[in-house]
């Protein structure tokens, strides 16, 4: 957590969706790049969608964050799964509660 009135460094990043056909990065992606634009609003980041890669701009925690949910969902599409805004919704909560779970059991430890 940064302290009142500092701004958070700003982190870039990339994921890359290896060996993904179009299909797979239309499905990743959504429609319309819903999918990019749920996690963009959800985690306070900036995904730039380059053929496989998607560069990834924003807080750290929030990139690493980011890089975490395409990389379940697109374990899902390579598993022919179909996205839905739910699924997203889901990946980012279990995403969310890992990184505030990790980190509480930081604190504790005294570390």
């Amino acid at each position: 957590m940064e302290p009142p009135g500092k701004t958070p460094s700003i982190s870039h990043s990339d994921f890359t969706a290896e060996h993904a056909s179009a299909a797979m990065l239309s499905e990743l992606s959504g429609e319309l790049d819903s999918h990019i634009k749920q996690i963009e609003s959800r985690l306070g980041v900036v995904i730039l969608p380059r053929g496989t890669r998607f560069h990834i701009t924003g807080p750290a925690a929030s990139v690493q964050a980011a890089q975490d949910v395409l990389s379940q969902l697109y374990a899902q599409v390579r598993q022919g799964r179909s996205l839905s805004s739910h699924w997203v919704h889901h990946s980012i909560q279990n995403v969310q509660l890992e990184a505030e779970t990790g980190a509480a059991a930081v604190e504790s430890a005294g570390v």
